[in-house]
């Protein structure tokens, strides 16, 4: 992690879902200011451990995780805990951390083995790429 906070928007999809989310990892490392520093090892974290919040952006989707990036242990669920969809994309983004750039998609039907190749992002739907991915 190059400084001491991260924010990625990503796309999650999975069978008939696309959720945009907001993943925020929060180091209270040497590179941040130190009012930032004394708060988040205030809110609990460790000097050099990465929290991660993991939030939908859907208004009417009030879902989010709170973890540790490298840990299958997760803090709090909000009322996700039992989605499948959250909960695996979840799992891959807080052990893929650095493999993670905002705008990636993150397909959980291709994480669990369900499809042969990952979808495509819905912001291309329309376009030549697209049709012929999902092509017939």
């Amino acid at each position: 992690m190059k400084s001491g906070t991260e924010v990625k928007l990503i796309e999650v999809r999975d069978d008939g879902t696309t959720m945009p989310c907001m993943v925020t990892a929060l180091c209270a490392n040497a590179t941040m200011e130190e009012a930032e520093r004394w708060l988040t090892r205030r809110g609990g974290w460790g000097e050099d451990q990465i929290g991660l919040y993991f939030a939908a952006l859907c208004p009417e989707n009030n879902e989010y995780a709170v973890g540790v990036v490298g840990h299958p242990y997760i803090h709090t669920w909000s009322q996700a805990q039992h989605s499948r969809t959250l909960k695996v994309a979840w799992e891959w983004v807080q052990t893929h951390w650095d493999e993670v750039s905002s705008g990636d998609v993150v397909d959980v039907e291709f994480l669990l083995g369900e499809r042969k190749t990952p979808k495509l992002s819905d912001r291309l739907h329309g376009t030549p790429e697209y049709e012929a991915a999902y092509a017939d």
